[in-house]
């Protein structure tokens, strides 16, 4: 039996629905109607679905290698924010480090351990290439709905009823990388909208949030501002700032890799001119 039009033209917004979930969008916001015809995969929350997909066993190789290689500032992080997550503690944490310390790296882990013990952690980042570097990365602002345009009456669109504010409610750890260049403002408008969802007065609505960055390489952009007006927009100089537990990472593991790299090489050239020379005698 062939399928009728309005069949064809539900499926094809059901598609196009599935696709849509993938990114928090909806339907609703390109001025698309809702399927006539019902199908049972529509009535699942795919952002909820997404999140929970996949492989333990992959995740549990992964951790169990990753936490035997960090090293003591790496560990310390780790240990401190699994310890808050595994107790349920509302914790606000900054990991800071400059480049090459390993932040993507303990961030990842971190993600892994929270979905391999079945639960739901988010991951966001201020910017789209960063986000790139992250299993699961978003960026902030697309993600979590953060208006562009930011000022003291500002908001997240985020309604009770929406897939992603269930995903929210049911998520054990949100973890924001690049924090320093985004204006305090951002996250002061997430710790509105995770207080409201959750219904809990905690910052970020008692879930453990974590931010991670470098405050000596990037602050946040304001255009035409002076000094004062860009230290002033710092996560420093938030309320939420009080609350922060701050865990520095100081090795470069970029250059401990280097290094290795190099003397590798030297062993191996002297092994290779050695051999030459003890060949031509």
């Amino acid at each position: 039996m062939e399928p009728s039009i309005k069949q064809i033209e539900s499926w094809a917004l059901h598609s196009l629905w599935d696709v849509l979930a993938k990114f928090s969008k909806t339907l609703e916001d390109f001025g698309l109607p809702t399927p006539s015809v019902t199908f049972d995969r529509l009535e699942t929350n795919r952002v909820l679905e997404v999140e929970r997909d996949y492989n333990v066993k992959v995740l549990q190789a992964e951790v169990v290698m990753a936490i035997e290689s960090l090293n003591d500032g790496q560990r310390a992080a780790y240990n401190g924010i699994i310890d808050a997550y595994a107790a349920h503690h509302a914790k606000v944490i900054f990991i800071d480090g400059p480049g090459g310390t390993g932040k993507t790296y303990i961030e990842n882990l971190i993600l892994n351990a929270v979905h391999l013990c079945g639960d739901i952690a988010l991951v966001v980042a201020s910017s789209g290439i960063t986000a790139l570097l992250l299993s699961r990365g978003r960026t902030a602002h697309s993600y979590l709905k953060i208006s562009i345009a930011l000022d003291c009456t500002s908001f997240c669109y985020i309604r009770k009823q929406d897939d992603l504010a269930v995903l929210i409610r049911q998520t054990k750890l949100i973890l924001w990388d690049e924090a320093p260049m985004t204006n305090k403002l951002a996250f002061e408008v997430v710790d509105q909208i995770l207080r409201d969802l959750i219904d809990m007065n905690e910052p970020f609505g008692g879930i453990v949030f974590v931010m991670s960055g470098d405050f000596r390489q990037v602050l946040p952009v304001i255009p035409r501002g002076s000094h004062a007006n860009i230290v002033s927009a710092s996560i420093k100089n938030s309320y939420l700032w009080e609350s922060v537990e701050v865990f520095c990472l100081s090795k470069n593991m970029q250059l401990v890799m280097l290094l290795l790299f190099t003397l590798i090489l030297g062993i191996a050239f002297l092994q290779t001119s050695f051999f030459v020379l003890a060949t031509t005698n």
